[in-house]
């Protein structure tokens, strides 16, 4: 079995949310992080989904990374959860959105620590 690739792929979307990445946009910033990539977002395994599997792909997700960069992923994503519920969806101005500025900022930070913890 190969390496899984969420560490790279991790890394690539704080740079867009530390950018907010136009060509990316709002919404696959959000179901990027919260659906995607950032596995311990979900909290409890989805109906009718296999307890073993997700189990295993916690797991997984969690070897992909050292426990400072794991760290630095909560602490940015709890962040951005916070401020999920009032984050503007809509062109052009979402990228002058307050809750997006500091989403930004947050990932800002979290690529710069993430890239000292490797």
């Amino acid at each position: 079995m190969g390496q899984l690739a969420y560490h790279a792929s991790i890394r690539e979307h704080l740079d867009d949310l530390a950018n907010l990445n136009e060509i990316v946009g709002p919404n696959v910033l959000i179901c990027g992080w919260f659906n995607d990539l950032y596995f311990p977002a979900e909290k409890i395994c989805p109906p009718k989904h296999p307890q073993e599997t997700w189990d295993r792909g916690q797991r997984e997700w969690i070897k992909c990374f050292s426990s400072a960069e794991l760290a630095v992923l909560a602490e940015f994503h709890r962040v951005f959860e916070q401020h999920l519920p009032n984050l503007s969806r809509e062109w052009p101005d979402w990228q002058q959105d307050p809750g997006w500025l500091s989403v930004r900022d947050a990932a800002r930070m979290a690529v710069e620590r993430f890239d000292s913890a490797t």
